[in-house]
C-alpha cells in the first residue's frame, strides 16, 4: 500500500533563505588541450597538389566527423568506438510493471525509468512500453534530456539516445558538455586547436553544427539566455560571455571555485566549497534579472545535483544527508524551501559528468507543475513514485509496485526537436 510521508520520516536539512552572497577567488586548471597536424600540399606538379588537398580535406573531414560523433541505429552494433559492453539495442526483456498503479494515472505523458538497471520508454497515455537495453553487466543511467536527445550512460560510455528512433550518438567524453538553451540541441566544448585563438563549440547530437570560436583559455559550462556561461581560470571568474565579444570585458557574475550544480535559459545555481566559506550554502542567480538567493545547508550535507523546473521558478536538489538522500524543492525567487521529502538512494554510472548533468531520482513534469520522486517502501526492493506540488511542495500521492526502479525522466514530447 502506498502511503503519505509522515513527519517522523523527514529528516530536517536546516536550509533557510538569507540575502548574503558568498564570494571567493580561487584558481581551476585550465582545459585540457587538443592538436591537430597539417601536412603540407605538393609543390611539384599543380594538379597533382590539388587532388591531394581535395583528398587530404576528405580524409580529416571524416576522421573529425568519426571521431566527434558516430551515429547508430539501435538496431545494429555501434561501429563509433569499439565497446563490447556498451551499445543500445531494441530490448525483447518482459516490461516491468509498469502500467496501472505505478506511472499510468500518475502523471501524463512520456517518461524514461531505469528498471532493474535496463532503460524504458514509456508512453503514460497510451500504455506503450519500449525496451533499450545496455548489452554487458554495466550500469545504465539517465541524466537530462535536450529536445529528442536523453543523456545516458553505461558504465564509463557516453551517450546521447534518440527517444524517437533509439539511435545513438556516442561520446568520447563528457568533458564541457551542455544542454542548448532551446532545449533542442546538446553542445560540447572541444579544448583548443593550435593555430586557433580559442576552442570550438560543436553541436553534438544529430549532426555537427557550425562551431562557435570561444575565447583561448576558457571553459564553456552552459548555454544562457544571454550568451555563453565561461569558467576563466586564469582571472578566476564565471562570466556570461556574447560570442564575437571581448570576455575580458564581460562582468563576472561568480567565481571560478564555485561549482555549478543546475543550469537553465536563465538561472544558474551552484556552490561554494564550505571549508573556504562561512557557511556551506546553494546560490541561486537570475542572470535576467541579476539578483541572487542563497540558502545555507548543513556542513554535513552534500549537494549532489540539481534540476530547474521548466518555468525556472523551482529547484530541486539532490542533497545527500546523514541517512540518506533527500531533495530539496527550492523557491528560486524567494530562496524558501518547500519540501524535502526521501529519495531512493541508487548507484549510478560515473563517467565524468558534471555535477549539473549527474542522473537524479526525481524529475519535473512537463508542465512544471509537479515534481515526481522515486522513493524506498521498506519492502524488499520495491519502490514508488510519489507527486510533490510545484506551487507548494505539498506531497499529494504515491504509487507503489515497482520492482528495482531507481530513475525517472520526463521526456516532453512538445519541446521535442522535429
Amino acid at each position: 500500500m502506498s502511503r503519505e510521508p509522515e513527519d517522523d520520516d523527514l529528516e530536517v536539512i536546516d536550509l533557510e533563505p538569507t540575502d548574503e552572497e558568498p564570494s571567493r577567488v580561487a584558481k581551476e586548471p585550465r582545459p585540457s588541450r587538443w592538436t591537430e597536424s597539417r601536412p603540407g600540399p605538393s609543390r611539384r606538379v599543380i594538379v597533382a597538389a590539388l587532388v591531394l588537398a581535395a583528398l587530404l580535406v576528405g580524409a580529416v573531414g571524416g576522421y573529425v566527423a568519426h571521431r566527434l560523433r558516430s551515429r547508430t541505429p539501435a538496431s545494429t552494433t555501434a561501429t563509433g568506438r569499439s565497446s563490447p559492453d556498451a551499445s543500445f539495442a531494441p530490448g525483447r526483456r518482459t516490461p516491468p510493471n509498469l502500467g496501472g498503479a505505478p506511472l499510468l494515472g500518475l502523471a501524463s505523458g512520456q517518461f524514461a525509468v531505469v528498471v532493474e538497471n535496463r532503460l524504458w520508454l514509456i508512453d503514460a497515455a497510451s500504455g506503450r512500453i519500449r525496451a533499450v537495453e545496455g548489452t554487458g553487466d554495466n550500469r545504465v543511467s539517465i541524466g537530462p534530456r535536450s529536445g529528442k536527445f536523453l543523456l545516458t550512460a553505461i558504465g564509463p560510455e557516453v551517450n546521447l539516445l534518440d527517444i524517437k528512433d533509439l539511435s545513438i550518438t556516442h561520446l568520447s567524453s563528457p568533458y564541457a558538455l551542455f544542454p542548448g538553451v532551446s532545449r533542442a540541441a546538446w553542445w560540447q566544448g572541444n579544448g583548443m586547436i593550435p593555430g586557433f585563438t580559442g576552442g570550438f563549440i560543436l553541436r553534438v547530437d544529430d549532426t555537427i553544427a557550425p562551431a562557435i570560436n570561444y575565447p583561448s583559455g576558457t571553459e564553456p559550462l552552459a548555454q544562457l539566455q544571454t550568451g555563453i556561461l565561461l569558467r576563466d581560470p586564469v582571472t578566476s571568474r564565471l562570466v556570461v560571455w556574447q560570442p564575437g565579444t571581448d570576455v575580458r570585458a564581460a562582468p563576472p557574475i561568480l567565481t571560478a571555485d564555485a561549482t555549478i550544480i543546475a543550469a537553465d535559459s536563465t538561472h544558474v545555481a551552484y556552490t561554494l566549497p564550505c571549508d573556504t566559506h562561512p557557511q556551506c550554502s546553494v546560490s541561486i542567480t537570475d542572470v535576467v534579472r541579476h539578483r541572487t538567493v542563497t540558502v545555507p545547508y548543513a556542513t554535513a550535507d552534500a549537494l549532489l545535483s540539481g534540476r530547474f523546473s521548466p518555468d525556472g521558478s523551482r529547484l530541486a536538489v539532490w542533497v545527500s544527508v546523514t541517512r540518506g538522500r533527500r531533495v530539496a524543492i527550492v523557491d528560486t525567487n524567494t530562496g524558501a524551501v518547500l519540501a524535502q521529502p526521501r529519495t531512493v538512494d541508487f548507484t549510478t554510472t560515473d563517467p565524468g559528468f558534471a555535477p549539473m548533468l549527474r542522473p537524479v531520482p526525481f524529475t519535473w513534469t512537463a508542465d512544471g507543475a509537479t515534481l515526481l520522486v522515486v522513493q524506498d517502501t521498506g519492502a524488499n526492493s520495491r519502490r514508488q513514485v510519489s507527486s510533490f506540488q510545484a506551487a507548494d511542495g505539498r506531497f499529494v500521492r504515491a504509487f507503489n509496485g515497482v520492482v528495482g526502479l531507481d530513475q525517472i525522466v520526463a521526456l516532453d514530447d512538445q519541446r521535442a526537436a522535429p
